[in-house]
């Protein structure tokens, strides 16, 4: 193993720990991943954060063919190949967060108008999108977020 991929997976563990730390997820709801070059490093599935280390971390190419870990990666990794597949993203973080996972199960449709559509905006008073995805990219070794 290359030492950009030791670092890569040891980086995932890490964002994986401080998601749970943080109070963003419980668990394992979401998954984690990087780029480093033609290989990829996700989470593995059903396992929860804080029992990740980096040698749990799962090396996979990007046809999603498992090349290193100790177990199967996250059930989510087609999503993410297909996000590195047409983008030049490094990394991406995807979760069920207590809060967003609360405010998407209340809202019917995104665009929708009255109290709800108010109820939820920003500071500007833009109605915040149940549905919509966001994709940061991030330097290979998670360090920071380049929008």
């Amino acid at each position: 193993m290359t030492a950009p991929l030791e670092q890569a997976r040891a980086a995932v563990a890490a964002c994986g720990r401080q998601l749970v730390t943080t109070g963003l997820v419980v668990g394992s709801a979401g998954n984690v991943s990087a780029r480093v070059g033609d290989r990829i490093v996700v989470t593995p599935s059903g396992v929860p954060y804080d029992r990740i280390g980096p040698s749990d971390v799962c090396v996979i190419d990007m046809a999603g063919r498992p090349l290193d870990g100790p177990a199967r990666p996250s059930s989510e990794t087609p999503t993410h190949l297909s996000v590195y597949a047409s983008t030049d993203a490094a990394a991406i973080v995807h979760h069920h967060g207590v809060h967003s996972t609360a405010v998407a199960s209340v809202l019917d449709e995104p665009d929708r108008g009255g109290h709800r559509e108010d109820a939820l905006s920003d500071a500007d008073g833009d109605p915040f999108e149940a549905t919509a995805a966001v994709v940061f990219e991030v330097e290979p070794a998670l360090g920071g977020v380049v929008d």
